[in-house]
Parts: structure tokens; sequence; C-alpha cells
């Protein structure tokens, strides 16, 4: 049985492992390459896939943070610049600030979808669709608007249970 490898070690060997898999080497082929067996090299890879993912949110976290402090400080900028210009107010400016809070909705997240993705399971028949249908938002509305029309007037149009012997 071999030794367990000392932190510093595993650490080393990821270093490599990362290298070598990164340029397209299969597992059992970096395992070789460090002297380790293929379940070793996926373990480690596992562990260096779990780190990376992590950084990577971390590193869009920060950079919306910094996305968003640009677009703070270049909200105020127009800001002070509308302020300055009431003797002759330039309408430009509040169009900056506009976008400024347009792209901070998006970063955010903040903004409806404009489209969606529809699937219908079966046709009035029971058949299967031949393809999916992309809906715009306004589509969807309108859509559920009918829909609840339809439940309205089927409800009125229902015999009440109370009238009938």
């Amino acid at each position: 049985m071999k030794p367990r490898r000392s932190t510093a070690q595993i650490s080393r060997d990821r270093r490599r492992t990362a290298d070598m898999y990164l340029r397209g080497m299969l597992e059992v082929d970096i395992g070789e390459e460090l002297g380790t067996s293929q379940s070793t090299v996926s373990r480690d890879l596992a562990a260096l896939e779990a780190q990376w993912r992590a950084e990577s949110i971390a590193d869009i976290g920060q950079m919306k943070a910094i996305e968003l402090a640009r677009i703070g400080h270049i909200e105020a900028t127009y800001w002070e610049a509308w302020l300055a210009s009431v003797a002759d107010p330039d309408p430009r400016y509040l169009s900056g600030v506009a976008g400024c809070i347009d792209r901070r909705i998006k970063l955010l997240g903040l903004d409806a979808p404009t489209r969606a993705r529809a699937v219908v399971l079966t046709d009035a028949e029971g058949n299967e669709p031949e393809e999916e249908h992309e809906l715009s938002a306004e589509e969807i509305v309108a859509m559920r608007e009918f829909l609840d029309y339809l439940e309205e007037n089927a409800a009125k149009a229902a015999p009440d249970a109370s009238t009938t012997t």
C-alpha cells in the first residue's frame, strides 16, 4: 500500500494534474505521469473542478460588484452634469442616467424575459407535437388572458346545480 500523500504533495499533484488535464490528457495517462492511480487523478480532478466552480462564482460576484460600482459612478457623473446644466438643460444627461439604470437592471437580472419556450405535450387528438414553439412574453400574456376568459365563460355557461331538479 502506498503511503498517503502530504498536503504539499497533493497541492503539487493537483497543479500538474490541472495542467495536463487542460492540455487534453486522459486520467490514466495523467496517473502514469504522476505515478498515481487513475482513481486518485479522478478524485483530484473532482476537487479541482469544485474549486474552479467556486472561484468562478466568486469571480462573477466580484465582477458584478465592480461593474455596478462603475455604473454608479457614471450615473453620478450624469446627474452632476444634469444639475450643472439647469440653466440650459440637456436631455442627453437624463438619457445617460436611464442607460445606467437599464444596464444595472440587466446586470442584476431584474428584467423580464422577452421570449419563453412553450412545450405542448399533446394536441387535442393526443398526438405529440412535431416541434417546439417560442412565444414572446406578450403572446404568453394573451394566451393566459384567453384561458382566463374561457374559464369565466365556462363557469357562466354551466348549469347551476341549485336550479336543476
